[in-house]
């Protein structure tokens, strides 16, 4: 089984943000258990639309660029790729940053992106 790093913290921060979000979007978030592999379902008018997953991050976006942009699992994105390719939905990755909340979607009809991956981690 892998190892959970997420804490109390962390999932305190995902609900504000959550929260922001299901306001500003008009949707309703509901937070999945851990082996779902992304932090919420998200429904509007009763019908599942999509997964999101939120990450927070103490530095700006300015600070995210020069080192070099997100740093994500690929078991992480891998997951995210799945909800979209296997089930037809919406992705979002959401970054709560100092300077903002920045949102990363792919839609059901657009293809998913392809990244680099590079050795490193825990």
């Amino acid at each position: 089984m892998r190892p959970t790093y997420e804490t109390e913290h962390d999932r305190r921060n995902e609900a504000q943000v959550g929260e922001f979000l299901s306001n500003t979007w008009g949707c309703q978030l509901f937070k999945l258990k851990p082996y779902y592999g992304v932090d919420f379902a998200v429904f509007v008018g009763g019908v599942m639309q999509g997964v999101m997953e939120i990450k927070t991050r103490h530095y700006s976006s300015e600070d995210l660029a020069k080192m070099g942009g997100l740093i994500l699992s690929a078991h992480k994105w891998s997951t995210l790729a799945q909800w979209h390719a296997v089930h037809g939905k919406t992705i979002a990755l959401v970054v709560n940053l100092t300077d903002g909340i920045f949102a990363f979607t792919v839609q059901p009809d657009e293809p998913i992106p392809m990244f680099s991956i590079v050795l490193g981690g825990r």
